[in-house]
């Protein structure tokens, strides 16, 4: 369940909010649970968040949450998203994020933060074809040698 995955990430979020720039390739359930703490969203939004295969999501600090950037990797895959059933109802959930050196604001606050859905309304970046060419799930390490901001954010999701 999303309850124990989160239970078993916490001493691993705890480290990367200690670190500067880091690479996370992890499966869906795994990036959605990051996301969910990172964006601040609730318990109940966690299952829903859309978290695309074959994509570099990379988050950025900024103030009261991070930015998110959709980077695709030009590999063909199924759309694996769910939406949230319409009987569910919306409350305002419990927030996941625990022990954090960032500040939250208080629900009634009129501050926007940025939220996952944001993605569809950001550009998706491709990779060069001859970078998403490269066998990305071999079992041997492939250097890559990439150009521009990509790589500079806080933390970075595959």
């Amino acid at each position: 369940s999303y309850e124990d995955l989160v239970q078993r990430l916490e001493p691993v979020i705890m480290e990367l909010e200690r670190q500067e720039n880091v690479l996370v390739v992890c499966h869906q359930a795994v990036m959605r649970c990051l996301l969910a703490y990172f964006l601040d969203k609730s318990a109940d939004e966690m299952p829903y968040l859309k978290c695309p295969l074959h994509t570099v999501l990379k988050l950025t600090p900024v103030a009261y949450g991070c930015k998110v950037e959709s980077i695709s990797l030009n590999v063909e895959a199924v759309n694996t998203h769910r939406d949230r059933p319409e009987e569910v109802k919306r409350g305002p959930g419990i927030l996941i994020r625990r022990n954090s050196v960032t500040p939250l604001t208080s629900p009634e606050s009129q501050i926007k933060k940025p939220r996952i859905e944001e993605l569809d309304e950001v550009p998706i970046q491709e990779l060069p074809n001859s970078v998403a060419s490269l066998a990305l799930c071999s079992s041997q390490r492939i250097p890559l040698a990439l150009s521009g901001p990509h790589w500079l954010g806080k933390v970075c999701l595959t």
